[in-house]
C-alpha cells in the first residue's frame, strides 16, 4: 500500500508501462522503471523525479485518453513530484510553501536581490552605487 494516491496511481501506470514498454527510449524513466517488478514509494519518487514532464510519452501513449486505462504518465509524476518536494522538505515548516508556490517564490527571489543590494550599499561606499560616475 503507497502512502498517497497519486503514488498508488504512479504505481498503475508503472505497471502497464512495464508490460507495453512502447515509449521505452523517450526519456530517462522508462529505462530505469524496467528493472522493477514492484513499485515502492521511493523507486516512484525517484521515477518521478526523472520526469521533465515533455509529454512525449502522454503523445505516444496508446493508452492515453480516451482509452480505459487512462495513461496519463506526465500528469501522475507531476504530482508525485511536488509531493515528494514537500515530504522532504527541510526544514519540516517550508513543506507548504510548496502549495501555490509561484507567489512565494516571486517574493523570496525578490527579497534575496533586495538584501544582496543592502548588503554591496552597506559593504562598500554607497557612492560606488548611487554617486554620479563620469
Amino acid at each position: 500500500m503507497h502512502a498517497t494516491k497519486a503514488l498508488t496511481e504512479a504505481d498503475r501506470l508503472m505497471t502497464v508501462c512495464n508490460s507495453c514498454r512502447y515509449c521505452e527510449g523517450l526519456c530517462a524513466v522508462f529505462p530505469a522503471m524496467e528493472m522493477r517488478r514492484n513499485f515502492e514509494d521511493g523507486d516512484l519518487n525517484y521515477l518521478a523525479n526523472l520526469c521533465h514532464n515533455c509529454g512525449a510519452c502522454f503523445v505516444d501513449c496508446q493508452f492515453s485518453p480516451p482509452h480505459e486505462f487512462n495513461m496519463n504518465v506526465p500528469k501522475v509524476m507531476a504530482q508525485v513530484r511536488a509531493d515528494s518536494y514537500a515530504a522532504y522538505a527541510w526544514p519540516r515548516a517550508f513543506a507548504p510553501m510548496f502549495e501555490k508556490n509561484g507567489v512565494k517564490i516571486s517574493l523570496v527571489a525578490a527579497l534575496s536581490v533586495a538584501l544582496f543590494i543592502a548588503g554591496f550599499v552597506a559593504w562598500h561606499d554607497p557612492s560606488a552605487l548611487f554617486g554620479q560616475h563620469a
